[in-house]
């Protein structure tokens, strides 16, 4: 957790001590690891390592899900996914991380960011690739890219694409006059947004529409032809979309290996999932999903929260049995495996959603449950047992 600005609302830090160094960063202290230091000394590591291992084992898992520790991954035996980093950007957005498309250093960096891929792409435990996750522009529900790359007022290259498709079209200024309503006197007029409005027929049209799709397109089609030129041997499992803000987010997704989508519900949304699947034509992963408890002393409790931990292994058990009996879903991958920080990690979470506590004990109820649930799965998934069926009871949330 970051500690700068909250020294007093601190316990004593073991500042100086070189035995704590590594629970040390920059400005922050992480209290897990200064747990196990404190249990296990020097070799703190690899006894953790060993611990977490077994307990993985233990509790059923089959998988090492994102974001985790790269000792820990090559340590243990467990299949696992990898999460890209650095996706690839250019000097000019059109909206939030939304990058120029049609712009060539687009590509090029592309092709750099693909490039990480070398060093997973004969490891046989790799399950697939995330390119990213959450992207900042898809939370937007209705979100018009075309609409607000016409109204910028620098030139991208995305704008001189779609004003040569508009005159590939139309042919002629007056042919688009008329479609559009509008009396501009070129082409080229659209490229200075302060020389016109558009009606909102125009802006709601097929025009925009269609060429949302365009740049939507080349926005996973550019590093995903390059991630699979330099890794053919591994899923390319998408980039984690938060939600379906609108149904062009599903533009060239078809070219995934598989489509993933993070999912805080009570279970996953059945009708969603399979309708995506079918679309697609490929099957859909959860990135994440979580519950948390109220019992524990954690200010805040999660995106979905529930009274206690027993309470919270039973909504666990009714997630993740529900999602093995939806044909269209491969996985659902839980976040995360510590607790979060009390009074807050990097960008203030504090949520009580790990499998263990800050000392590295395991929530018995929670993982009671837990470890039911990944016994049925594959008999829920081979329909010879019905999913676990008991509605989880949730409390309001706490935190953002």
């Amino acid at each position: 957790m970051k500690i700068k600005g909250m020294e007093n609302l601190l316990p004593s830090l073991p500042i100086g001590d070189n035995r704590f160094t590594e629970a040390f960063d920059e400005e922050a202290f992480d209290f897990h690891i200064a747990n196990l230091i404190r249990a296990f000394g020097e070799d703190w590591n690899n006894k953790w390592m060993f611990l977490t291992n077994e307990r993985l084992k233990q509790w059923k898992f089959n998988t090492i899900g994102n974001w985790s520790d790269d000792h820990f991954i090559s340590f243990s035996e467990l299949p696992y996914v990898f999460q890209m980093r650095d996706f690839p950007e250019t000097s000019l957005k059109i909206y939030r991380d939304f990058p120029d498309v049609f712009d060539p250093a687009y590509q090029d960096n592309a092709r750099k960011f693909a490039r990480q891929l070398e060093e997973i792409r004969d490891d046989r435990r790799v399950v697939g690739y995330f390119m990213r996750n959450e992207p900042h522009w898809a939370f937007i529900n209705k979100l018009n890219l075309v609409e607000l790359m016409i109204n910028q007022r620098e030139t991208s290259f995305c704008k001189r694409a779609f004003v040569d498709y508009l005159a590939k079209r139309y042919v002629e200024i007056g042919r688009l006059n008329e479609a559009w309503q509008t009396n501009l006197t070129s082409f080229e007029d659209l490229f200075s947004s302060e020389s016109f409005k558009l009606p909102k027929s125009v802006i709601e049209g097929e025009d925009f529409v269609f060429f949302q799709k365009v740049m939507i397109r080349r926005y996973i089609e550019i590093p995903l032809t390059c991630c699979k030129e330099v890794d053919p041997n591994h899923l390319n499992m998408g980039i984690r979309y938060a939600w379906i803000s609108s149904e062009s987010l599903l533009e060239g997704c078809e070219l995934f290996d598989v489509f993933s989508i993070n999912c805080y519900q009570d279970k996953p949304n059945k009708e969603q999932i399979t309708s995506i699947s079918k679309k697609l034509k490929i099957p859909v992963i959860i990135g994440e999903f979580h519950f948390g408890g109220a019992d524990v002393g954690l200010p805040a409790y999660g995106i979905k929260a529930t009274e206690n931990q027993l309470e919270r292994g039973k909504a666990y058990r009714y997630y993740v049995e529900q999602a093995a009996s939806v044909p269209g879903l491969i996985g659902v991958h839980y976040f995360q495996y510590n607790d979060q920080p009390v009074l807050g990690r990097f960008d203030g979470e504090n949520y009580q959603i790990g499998l263990v506590d800050v000392a590295q004990q395991p929530y018995e109820d929670f993982m009671k449950e837990l470890t039911i649930s990944h016994e049925n799965v594959y008999e829920v998934r081979a329909r010879s047992k019905k999913p676990y069926s008991v509605v989880p009871r949730f409390i309001a949330k706490t935190g953002f």
